[in-house]
């Protein structure tokens, strides 16, 4: 396994409060280990700010940032400001109430 590939996975999110701790987790668990996780909170009425941010204390390799809700329902906002601040050398986006198998990061680097 090439480990030197370096793996964002970015997580955009508005109003998944109900979701958001399983995806979170399925992103922050794979077994691949060089990856890092970047959850975009987009103006969220709801508690998924503070949902990610006590994840965060668990998980404190999580970074949680936010972003204005410019165009509602919109994945752009919250992706471009992820991209801003990633340091993978490829990104995948984990929609905020999807989850992922365990070993799916690790079965697509086999593939790169």
């Amino acid at each position: 396994m090439n480990n030197d590939i370096k793996v964002t996975i970015i997580i955009p999110c508005y109003n998944r409060e109900k979701y958001l701790e399983k995806c979170e987790v399925s992103a922050l668990t794979q077994t691949y280990k060089n990856k890092e996780v970047i959850l975009v909170d987009n103006e969220s009425q709801d508690n998924s700010l503070a949902v990610a941010k006590r994840i965060q204390t668990k998980y404190p390799d999580l970074i949680v940032e936010s972003c204005p809700n410019i165009y509602p329902h919109s994945w752009q906002d919250p992706v471009e400001k992820a991209l801003s601040i990633c340091s993978g050398d490829f990104f995948t986006i984990f929609g905020s109430d999807d989850f992922a198998e365990t070993n799916y990061i690790e079965n697509v680097i086999k593939y790169i």
